[in-house]
């Protein structure tokens, strides 16, 4: 029989096991181990005594010692639910509907929201992933999903060690951005992350930058992805080229970026013949449609409109490819080659949108920030180019300190997008991404 440390070591491995069910596995060990100890010294205490002990009194020792165990288990079962809790459930709160009131609008399937939930932190050790000890991303952001190969990886933003509870930047070791991989198919009870994109030998996997930023305010202050698709074997990501933040919910970006991966997100070179107008296309949340990349783009910050463009899968590295929504004639759209004929989508202040295609509406939903209102809000659309709905509130400030972002894949679905799922981040208590779950009328 090996030592405990070896035990341990073989039964646990941070690495391998992310989710509660290795706690739980720990716990379930600690009784195994208090049981045996404790039937050992009571063994070997039997052999010591007297052999005239009584049939009555050898009864009363059994007694005692199944007492002794079940009180040991009792024990131990009380240090897994203490090992286990969520050091910051004191500061993630339940979610609330906001939006009391249905829609009404005939033209529009999305009529209201039945209940919003709070699932649960996935990122920093204060989450089931325990990235901060496994992959060095104890404060990060955003959580941008895309399939790839039929796993769920995630984008996330400026990343950086420490937990950094409403500070990040005190966090240490900054990476613009860092990329996780999921095998999760169940998000009932969270999201569980497999892998972070790193360095394949050391002690400790570190998540390491895939899109370098030059981090000089001013200059390029850092790089951030914004949406990203997967092409025949290839994973793409956009991404803005942020010069500098100014007052919150306002900053300047140099372009909007797009960079490929040819080896399953090892690695990523930027496009430098793919540079899209950062007034309008700064930041692009992208979605399949046929044969096109679409993508909904917004200029720096979270006080703009939001617009709509378009390139061909196979042209998706050509600039001169891209198409941008210059109107509608009955209906039907109409694009241009000239993005200075860019008409908005979307007429309000639209911050980090996110959008799929939700099957139990028959409709694409928007999801984003709407600064001014505090909250996240979703609308949806018959097609890309609108009209879009009225909005529903799905989350608040005053339940989510300094929320933004909201991202949302169909794959983080259930019963056909009657319920979906989609990703917050907090800058305030805690610099972190929260998984989150609407449940539609």
């Amino acid at each position: 029989m090996g030592s405990i440390p070896h035990l341990f070591h073989s039964f646990f491995d941070p690495g391998k096991e992310t989710s509660m069910k290795a706690y739980r596995r720990l716990g379930a060990i600690a009784v195994s181990l208090a049981i045996l100890l404790t039937a050992c010294q009571e063994g070997s205490s039997t052999e010591n005594s007297s052999s005239s002990i009584s049939n009555k009194e050898s009864e009363m020792t059994s007694v005692e010692n199944t007492s002794k165990e079940t009180e040991a288990t009792k024990e131990s079962d009380k240090e897994e639910v203490e090992e286990t809790k969520n050091p910051y459930e004191m500061i993630i709160p339940e979610a609330k509907i906001w939006s009391t009131e249905d829609l009404s609008d005939e033209n529009f399937n999305l009529k209201g929201v039945e209940k919003v939930e709070t699932i649960g932190l996935i990122t920093g050790d204060g989450s089931p992933n325990m990235t901060r000890t496994r992959f060095r991303v104890g404060g990060t952001d955003l959580g941008i999903p895309v399939i790839h190969n039929d796993k769920l990886y995630l984008w996330f933003g400026d990343t950086f060690w420490g937990d950094s509870q409403g500070h990040p930047m005190a966090g240490g070791l900054w990476r613009s951005n860092v990329l996780a991989i999921s095998d999760d198919k169940d998000f009932s009870d969270g999201l569980e992350i497999s892998d972070m994109i790193g360095n394949k030998s050391g002690s400790t996997k570190v998540a390491m930058e895939l899109l370098s930023s030059k981090k000089r305010p001013g200059n390029e202050n850092t790089v951030i992805p914004t949406g990203s698709v997967s092409i025949d074997g290839k994973l793409y990501v956009y991404f803005m080229s942020v010069k500098e933040w100014g007052k919150p919910g306002h900053w300047t970006i140099n372009y909007g970026g797009l960079a490929v991966s040819e080896d399953d997100g090892e690695s990523f070179k930027k496009l430098d013949n793919v540079s899209l107008d950062p007034d309008k296309f700064g930041q692009v949340a992208a979605i399949i449609k046929d044969d096109y990349v679409y993508g909904v783009g917004i200029g720096g910050g979270r006080y703009g409109n939001a617009y709509l463009m378009r390139v061909k899968q196979d042209q998706i590295e050509n600039t001169e490819a891209y198409e941008y929504l210059s109107g509608k004639n009955n209906g039907e759209p109409e694009f241009s080659a000239n993005v200075e004929n860019a008409i908005p989508i979307i007429e309000d202040t639209v911050g980090e949108p996110s959008i799929m295609w939700n099957e139990y509406l028959q409709e694409y939903v928007i999801t984003y920030l709407q600064e001014p209102a505090h909250g996240i809000i979703m609308r949806s659309a018959k097609e890309l180019w609108g009209d879009y709905s009225s909005d529903l509130l799905i989350a608040h400030s005053d339940d989510f300190t300094a929320l933004y972002g909201g991202f949302v894949h169909e794959v983080m679905t259930e019963e056909d997008g009657k319920v979906f799922y989609y990703i917050m981040s907090m800058w305030d208590p805690v610099y972190n991404s929260i998984l989150m779950k609407v449940t539609l009328k």
